[in-house]
């Protein structure tokens, strides 16, 4: 156990916190009705703690009424009367009784130990695992003082040696190491975290984020300035007093950390936790619910997320456009219709600004009917000083929140340009994007992907990514297509809900460039013959082959041979 343990320990059990003192520190003996501090506290050689009370206590006495090991007292192992440098971290119960402990080898090599039968035994073995610091952790909770969490014991101990309530769970950072029972300790907690810069600590960061969503007051993360994150073995904040810092320029940190907008905030100052609803059939078979507003009739509907795949070069951003000023103008796209303007945010990721001028200059000049004053607006990584953010990070999240707040529907333009740290493979790269959209679903916001297909004509990457979409739209090359077309497809349904028949059926659709510089789409019902379909079907080949080779989907194919 070192000083700093120590001390809070004392304070934990005499309600008293400990002052400085000559070399040492003063405060309340645990063993007697002290009216005045009486125990005098300082450290001795090798880690030694030098305890002595002036009214007579004994030693033994002290380390007994605080559940403490006499032999605990000694921050180093001794061998051969030579330190060997181990630093040891003790993990206290909810009343400050010692549950285990963690050691730290001079190679950074870390194991866990339990007291039995007054000896240190490796492992935990059926002990629960807590929060470094608890005590002290659930004092300020009560007190309704911020809890600091930090990546490690060390960073927890540079933070109380400056007087601030720190913490950390004991396994380090990762995707996974904080769970659901850290959280619970710290629940109603008001929370500034800090984090590792590298690629483990970031992980970290953003779980812990996600755990305590729900369960705290408030949460904020603390950035150190001059810090960049690394594969591995990055700067934490014990790194970063050790550049020179005061006590000042931690507390400015801190401080101004504190005070970021409320846009910043991970979660809202109102502690609510989570809370799962179900209802009876019965009850559910009286509630009046409204269906869905449509943005544009039928597939594009309040809460609605889709996603719109075709290959390079093919017309999707054209497409996409088309979607967006009907929508923010109230007005048609190909059969499809909007009944009122929408607010609309256009998230560009691949296009040169003078491109997307261009583009949406003919559609604009080309719409009969124009959208409202801010009704349509644009973000281009052109018109950026830094790198676009990152869908798959909360941080990057936070970015977009004050662009989008007011925006009914969100076109992003395309996956992969905002997916910068995902592998498009993995469908666990899709799960923060996902999130993200789900929870602008939950505020009543409509959200498209824009995004590849891959050699096969299928949406590139997982098809994880389309179980929790709305509408999947493709656009495949007609038949005899020639690049010179420029902007021409088959537009296939190939996931709908609640929709079906003609809404459905595929549509043949070319952009055409008029004399006078304007654009006017055109499009007519898709002209699959089913006897070519019969007669690839005939040659072996699977509806997906079909549909590929007649610029068609899997699931118009399937259609046709239902009629036949």
């Amino acid at each position: 156990m070192n000083l700093a343990e120590f001390l809070s320990l004392i304070e934990f059990k005499t309600g008293y916190k400990p002052k400085a003192s000559g070399k040492g520190f003063s405060a309340k003996c645990p063993c007697h009705d002290d009216k005045r501090p009486s125990l005098s506290i300082a450290e001795g050689n090798e880690g030694k703690l030098l305890i002595y009370c002036h009214a007579g206590c004994s030693f033994g006495a002290i380390c007994e009424e605080l559940g403490v090991v006499p032999t605990q007292l000694f921050n180093q192992h001794l061998v051969n009367g030579k330190s060997n440098d181990i630093e040891h971290y003790y993990y206290h119960d909810e009343n400050g009784n010692v549950l285990y402990r963690k050691s730290r080898t001079p190679s950074k090599e870390f194991y866990f130990e339990r007291m039995e039968n007054g000896r240190w035994i490796k492992g935990i073995g059926k002990l629960r695992r807590v929060l470094y610091n608890l005590p002290e952790v659930i004092t300020a909770i009560k007190e309704d003082r911020f809890v600091h969490i930090v990546e490690g014991e060390r960073d927890v101990e540079t933070l109380r040696r400056y007087g601030y309530t720190a913490t950390t769970n004991d396994s380090g950072g990762g995707k996974s190491k904080w769970n659901i029972h850290h959280t619970e300790f710290l629940e109603g907690a008001r929370i500034n975290l800090f984090y590792d810069y590298d690629k483990a600590g970031v992980e970290h960061r953003e779980n812990i984020i996600g755990q305590l969503n729900g369960h705290v007051k408030s949460l904020k993360v603390i950035d150190l300035p001059g810090f960049e994150i690394v594969p591995k073995n990055g700067k934490d904040i014990t790194d970063w007093m050790k550049k020179g810092k005061t006590a000042a320029d931690l507390k400015a940190l801190i401080e101004e950390a504190s005070s970021h907008s409320q846009a910043n905030n991970i979660h809202t100052n109102k502690f609510s936790k989570p809370i799962i609803n179900a209802v009876s059939i019965e009850t559910l078979l009286t509630m009046n619910i409204e269906p869905p507003e449509i943005f544009l009739d039928p597939f594009i509907t309040k809460s609605s997320l889709g996603m719109i795949y075709a290959p390079r070069g093919l017309g999707k951003t054209f497409f996409a456009l088309g979607i967006a000023m009907a929508i923010a103008s109230g007005g048609n796209f190909l059969k499809f219709h909007a009944k009122k303007p929408r607010r609309v945010v256009y998230l560009d990721g691949e296009m040169s600004i003078y491109t997307m001028k261009d583009r949406i200059e003919k559609i604009y000049s080309s719409h009969e009917v124009k959208p409202p004053l801010n009704y349509f607006k644009l973000v281009n990584s052109f018109l950026q000083e830094h790198p676009l953010p990152d869908l798959c990070s909360l941080d990057g999240q936070r970015l977009l929140e004050p662009i989008i707040s007011e925006a009914e529907i969100i076109i992003v333009d395309n996956l992969s340009c905002w997916m910068t740290s995902g592998i498009e493979n993995e469908g666990e790269s899709w799960l923060p994007v996902l999130e993200w959209a789900l929870r602008l679903r939950r505020q009543g916001k409509a959200v498209i992907f824009i995004h590849h297909a891959n050699k096969r004509n299928e949406q590139r990457g997982t098809s994880r990514r389309e179980d929790a979409l709305d509408h999947v739209i493709k656009l495949s090359k007609p038949k005899k297509y020639k690049p010179e077309e420029g902007a021409s497809f088959i537009m296939s349904f190939e996931k709908n809900r609640s929709w079906y028949g003609e809404d459905v059926e595929d549509l043949e659709v070319k952009l055409l460039d008029l004399a006078d510089g304007k654009r006017r789409w055109e499009w007519s019902k898709s002209n699959v013959n089913v006897a070519d379909i019969t007669d690839l079907q005939g040659e072996g080949k699977s509806f997906r082959e079909i549909a590929d080779e007649l610029g068609t989907s899997a699931s118009t194919v399937c259609r046709r041979l239902k009629k036949v």
